[in-house]
């Protein structure tokens, strides 16, 4: 399931259940928007002025964060930080709390975005 909210001027991005186990951050600025096109489906990486989750447990400790959920809401997730990053405007992210290649391994995935 997908939630799209507008509130007091902010759009927000999420995909998964209303009990999504996960974490908003505080605010930052999207310093990097990578996409990897591999043939075996397209992944998109943002990178942050200052790292939203310091601590988090995943093995690639590179800064950058791979959005993940369902094909629409990475694009919509995509849209947004695009939007966000050409007016620099500060964000908040939601990480998962889970690992793009499962347990530890892999990038940090995060699934929503807030336009502060």
């Amino acid at each position: 399931m997908k939630k799209i909210a507008w509130k007091s001027g902010l759009f927000m991005v999420l995909a998964g259940s209303a009990a999504y186990a996960g974490a908003w951050s505080g605010s930052t600025t999207i310093s990097t928007i990578e996409a990897e096109d591999t043939g075996s489906g397209s992944r998109v990486y943002l990178k942050f002025s200052s790292e939203p989750f310091v601590s988090h447990s995943c093995a690639n400790k590179s800064g950058y964060y791979r959005l993940g959920g369902s094909a629409e809401n990475i694009r919509m997730v995509t849209s947004l930080a695009v939007s966000a990053k050409l007016a620099s405007r500060p964000v908040r992210v939601f990480w998962n709390i889970e690992c793009s290649e499962g347990g530890t391994s892999g990038y940090p995935v995060m699934s929503g975005i807030e336009l502060l």
